[in-house]
């Protein structure tokens, strides 16, 4: 079993009917289901990433975008079967009159194919500095048409420096994240640079959308944007994981404090659909937020 999931009883037995749904045809019903109203049952009987063997590869198509995804992972396994992030469904309807946007925290292309398919015109540039999931977002670039995508394989953060990214789980190159600690567990070394240098080498000076899921370094992300984040008006979509914030020192309100030292105003939690609210205990949180100024 792969780290970091722990089976329940009941999900052991689910797991053992599951595994007929493996077979091609069940795969892809299940796919359609979950995009209907018959998602609530479609989602007791997709089979999870940790059943599938390392190398379990399907070249699909969503959303008019090809994909090869490796059904082992959580996050292509996400795409294959079709579930749906609300948040950033709305966040991509942002994209259509935007000029130029950043995904940082790419992982293997998904939001930036998006973004790209929604507005062929725009700038976008892709942020992804795990080695492998960036071959993996390169592989997806080149099976589509899109000529607007710049993927670099760079993190950002503070400072230019080498820092280590840990592959916390096995089948989840999402959880995959750079903590200032010295962790037990498989890592790469990164190369991190500054927003604000990498923009300012190419000559972009406004920013419309970012978003930002660097898995609790978002706040080292944001100290390297002073001038672009203070210069522009760039709508932010932020996971707000106060956990993962406070394992590098910052914390859910850190984050915000620095947004609004660059002129942000509103922060909008989409788990509770409400605005933060001085005073609101965040301790713990975990949220997609959008930013605005």
């Amino acid at each position: 079993m792969s780290q970091g999931y722990h089976i329940s009883v009941k999900t052991t037995i689910l797991n053992f009917f599951r595994r007929i749904f493996k077979l091609s045809v069940f795969e892809n019903g299940l796919s359609y289901l979950n995009t209907t109203f018959l998602s609530g049952l479609s989602g007791k009987l997709i089979p999870p990433p940790y059943l599938y063997k390392n190398g379990s590869i399907r070249e699909v198509k969503r959303n008019g975008i090809n994909f090869n995804l490796d059904l082992s992972d959580t996050v292509d396994h996400y795409i294959f079967f079709n579930y749906y992030d609300h948040s950033l469904e709305l966040f991509f309807e942002e994209a259509k009159n935007a000029n130029v946007i950043l995904d940082v925290g790419a992982n293997i292309g998904w939001t930036a194919l998006r973004f790209a398919s929604i507005n062929p015109n725009a700038t976008i540039i892709a942020f992804e500095p795990h080695p492998i999931t960036f071959q993996k977002a390169q592989d997806n670039f080149g099976r589509n048409s899109f000529n607007n995508i710049l993927c670099l394989n760079i993190g950002l953060g503070e400072s230019e420096s080498i820092l280590k990214i840990y592959e916390l789980m096995d089948n989840n190159s999402g959880m995959n994240r750079i903590v200032l600690d010295e962790l037990d567990r498989p890592f790469k070394e990164v190369k991190i640079e500054r927003l604000d240098d990498v923009l300012e080498s190419r000559s972009i000076h406004q920013v419309d959308l970012i978003k930002l899921d660097v898995e609790g370094f978002e706040g080292f992300v944001l100290k390297g944007a002073s001038k672009i984040l203070t210069s522009s008006n760039a709508k932010i979509l932020m996971e707000t994981d106060d956990d993962f914030l406070k394992n590098n020192g910052s914390s859910a309100w850190g984050v915000i404090d620095i947004l609004k030292g660059y002129g942000y105003q509103t922060f909008y939690r989409s788990d509770k659909k409400c605005f933060v609210q001085a005073g609101d205990d965040l301790s713990g949180c975990h949220f997609d937020m959008l930013c605005k100024k």
